[in-house]
């Protein structure tokens, strides 16, 4: 499967998930930044456009997601749903309007390995520091116990 087959093909599980929370449909992943969580091109592409209210993070095999004013775990459910991930494997935080945490589909894993490894220069790219503050003011506002005020982490520690 050459590169190009594989941004197909993510781009179709991007908006499976999109249209479950009612995004536009996207035609390109954006770029993204090196082991960034919040900032790679897949945590960008889900957001785009719903960055008002959609928290994601992604990590190496999990994403973590968390929806102002929304249901969180209902979202969650429905991307699932759309990625054919069992409902089961689905962890909350504890809290209602708490943040979840789902298995990302075995292409984004290997995407996210691939291009933590920088071996995916054409996916690389600045993000908009208008776009770092969104998520950063998001963040402050998301429901967790105990955690250092900033939320944004850049390492993928999830």
């Amino acid at each position: 499967m050459g590169h190009g087959d594989r941004s197909v093909s993510l781009l179709k599980l991007v908006n499976l998930a999109r249209a479950t929370y009612g995004a536009f449909e996207l035609e390109t992943l954006p770029v993204g930044q090196l082991q960034s969580a919040p900032f790679c091109p897949i945590g960008r592409s889900l957001r785009r456009g719903v960055e008002d209210w959609l928290f994601v993070a992604v990590g190496t095999t999990h994403l973590r997601l968390w929806a102002l004013g929304r249901d969180s775990v209902a979202i969650a459910k429905q991307i699932m749903t759309a990625w054919e991930v069992p409902d089961r494997k689905l962890k909350q935080s504890g809290e209602q309007s708490g943040f979840v945490i789902f298995p990302l589909p075995s292409e984004m894993r290997d995407f996210v390995e691939q291009f933590d490894r920088g071996l995916l220069p054409d996916h690389r790219g600045q993000v908009d520091q208008q776009e770092v503050r969104h998520l950063r003011e998001l963040a402050n506002g998301m429901p967790i116990p105990g955690r250092q005020r900033n939320g944004t982490h850049s390492i993928r520690d999830l």
